[in-house]
């Protein structure tokens, strides 16, 4: 797959990446983190700011995975099939409790730090919707608020007419508002991150790919093309990338392409009937649709492609041909960015803790919800690594590599026509349906280029 970084609208719009010292000498550190997004930035800060000595190893630039490519939505909850009641009986009462309560407080955690370290990244905390796709998952939202309720968590529960109004798509039956939720400049937090763990001195270094990971002795040794890096722990947080260092942490997950577009709208009313209070939607499909305004009005939305000869170039026009079926108040629109990148699926769709072996620790698994997820996650790591256990909120097992991995690894593609069939038959053709060919819109030749 090509790589589509600087591609995406966020790194044409994302505040400068912090100046990094270059060094080539050889280090010693008490914990090295082989990863520069989400995971591995705020897992950094902490450390550092509890007194350890701290290196992050990036094989690209800041951001370059999943933390720079994502629609920057700040979704303080799990994915749509799990919730709090799912959550406790996979993982036991105890993990479970902690797991929901980290995840209920996530998105405040992303607010606060942004506040605290003044990220510029076009943050707002205007809230998540998650609405309805069909009136029986409107009893489904019902539970799941009640189940949150019992965290302390309020989220509030709207009618038909309010998520209509507030969504802008006449399909919706009813919705989840978190007010805690919101969305940003998904790279300018990243590189905000990274200058804050700068300032609290921790040491990054960036085109710095690991090729090599050994013990040795009582520490680790970490190669490079230029230079070593020595610690006496490993925190691997690459999460769906980088297989060759980690193999069996490879394979106990699924790596998912997820595709971005921005699209630019011409006609200022649709700001007006789309979105007016500026939230951030995922609804309950199992294809979800997701979308959100960024700041010079263009829509943001994303999705799979199904596996089949040719997928990934239908994804442009796919994709805003999806924008205009389900927000029919849309104006004419232009497609002109359009970007990939790859997320990390476990089996039962919640993070995971590893130890590969003693002192060598990989995360991951935060299965499209990772910006609020991994900022949060990162406190708890850090203190796991200084050596507190007992307020981590994921279990600490040991790699468990997928049966026949090389055919798991292609299932969400390959299901997800079925998916999306399934969907169409819960919402109804008439509120599922293509949309017209109308002149200036972005079915016209050329306006997708």
């Amino acid at each position: 797959m090509a790589d589509t970084f600087q591609e995406s609208l966020w790194h044409a719009t994302a505040e400068p990446a912090p100046e990094l010292p270059c060094w080539t000498e050889d280090v010693s550190a008490d914990i090295a983190v082989v990863g520069a997004g989400y995971l591995g930035l705020a897992s950094a800060l902490n450390l550092a700011e509890s007194g350890a000595r701290v290196v992050v190893l990036e094989a690209e630039e800041v951001g370059h995975g999943a933390s720079g490519r994502n629609t920057g939505f700040v979704v303080p909850s799990f994915v749509t099939g799990l919730g709090p009641r799912e959550v406790k009986a996979l993982l036991g009462p105890a993990h479970g409790e902690r797991l929901c309560d980290l995840v209920g407080r996530s998105g405040d955690r992303v607010f606060e730090l942004i506040n605290k370290y003044d990220i510029r990244c076009d943050a707002k905390q205007s809230g998540w919707l998650q609405p309805a796709h069909s009136a029986e998952r409107v009893g489904f939202l019902e539970q799941r608020r009640a189940d949150w309720l019992q965290h302390g968590k309020t989220m509030q529960l709207l009618d038909r007419g309010t998520t209509v109004r507030l969504t802008g798509a006449p399909g919706y039956h009813g919705a989840l508002l978190d007010k805690s939720g919101g969305h940003l400049n998904p790279l300018s937090y990243a590189r905000g991150l990274a200058r804050a763990a700068v300032g609290a001195g921790a040491t990054i270094r960036t085109g710095a790919r690991v090729t090599e990971l050994h013990r040795d002795g009582q520490a680790w040794t970490l190669r490079m093309p230029a230079g070593q890096v020595r610690a006496d722990k490993v925190l691997l947080a690459t999460n769906a990338l980088d297989a060759d260092l980690a193999p069996r942490v490879a394979r106990s997950m699924v790596p998912l392409v997820v595709h971005q577009i921005a699209a630019k709208v011409s006609d200022p009313a649709s700001r007006q009937t789309i979105l007016p209070e500026n939230h951030c939607v995922s609804d309950t499909r199992r294809d979800i649709f997701a979308y959100r305004w960024t700041p010079d009005g263009r829509l943001v939305t994303g999705g799979a492609a199904a596996w089949a000869p040719g997928a990934t170039g239908r994804l442009r026009r796919s994709l805003a041909d999806r924008l205009r079926r389900l927000l029919p108040s849309l104006g004419p629109l232009t497609v002109d960015f359009a970007w990939s990148g790859i997320i990390g699926l476990t089996r039962d769709r919640l993070p995971r803790v590893f130890e590969v072996e003693s002192g060598l620790f990989a995360a991951l698994g935060c299965n499209g919800r990772g910006l609020a997820l991994s900022t949060a996650l990162g406190s708890e790591l850090a203190a796991f690594l200084r050596g507190d256990e007992r307020g981590l909120s994921v279990p600490v097992s040991r790699p468990a590599p997928m049966r026949g991995h090389l055919v798991a690894r292609h299932l969400p593609s390959i299901l997800l026509p079925w998916a999306r069939l399934t969907d169409r038959l819960e919402t109804g053709p008439a509120l599922d349906r293509k949309p017209p060919r109308r002149a200036g819109t972005d079915n016209e030749k050329g306006s997708l280029q």
